[in-house]
């Protein structure tokens, strides 16, 4: 039993450094430009940031209705 405990100890510690031995440098850095891409709006329809040639900068706010934070 003592040698069970040992080897599952071992794999959940194996399986956690899985997740947490990856890559640290994922997303944008300050200056970066952001490739196109698409996003759906609240009345359903796409947004695209080709759709806004024009704009100089974004704001994307990502919420949720049914959360409270």
């Amino acid at each position: 039993m003592k040698t069970f405990k040992i080897i599952l100890v071992l794999a959940v510690c194996t399986v956690i450094s899985a997740f947490t031995l990856t890559d640290t440098k994922t997303g944008y850095a300050v200056g970066d430009y952001a490739t196109d891409f698409k996003l759906k709006n609240i009345d359903d329809s796409m947004v695209s940031l080709s759709d806004y040639k024009e704009a100089k900068g974004f704001i994307v706010i990502f919420t949720c209705n049914h959360c409270p934070y």
